[in-house]
């Protein structure tokens, strides 16, 4: 095992080695490259009609208002019949429905009855 002193020297030396060193300068002209580069992505050959509508839409306030706007369509379409049907109404209204899906009226049997003898 390593005793204390020994791990003391080591980090004094470590220290130490750090103590050559400069502070890092950065380009001048970084900063101005970065703002340009932005003004191009925004403003440039990446601006068009879909970019700009997906932008709007993905803004948050726009977003959770057309959320909204469904939720509240969809609620009134589900609550919003004040209408009360019997059950008897239901079945009258299903029979009927199916009789128009499948041409199942009274007065289709004419081709039947009507047939040509052979």
């Amino acid at each position: 095992m390593v005793n204390k002193e020994n791990i003391d020297q080591e980090v004094d030396k470590t220290l130490q080695s750090l103590d050559g060193l400069d502070r890092a300068v950065a380009n001048p002209f970084l900063f101005t490259r970065i703002k340009a580069r932005m003004v191009l992505w925004t403003f440039g050959e990446k601006q068009n009609s879909w970019y700009v509508v997906t932008s709007f839409l993905s803004r948050p306030v726009v977003a959770i208002a057309i959320l909204a706007a469904v939720v509240a369509i969809n609620s009134w379409a589900v609550f919003g019949t004040t209408e009360q049907i019997s059950n008897q109404e239901k079945e009258s209204i299903a029979i009927t429905d199916i009789a128009d899906e499948y041409n199942l009226v009274a007065n289709n049997n004419y081709y039947y009855e009507n047939i040509p003898a052979e």
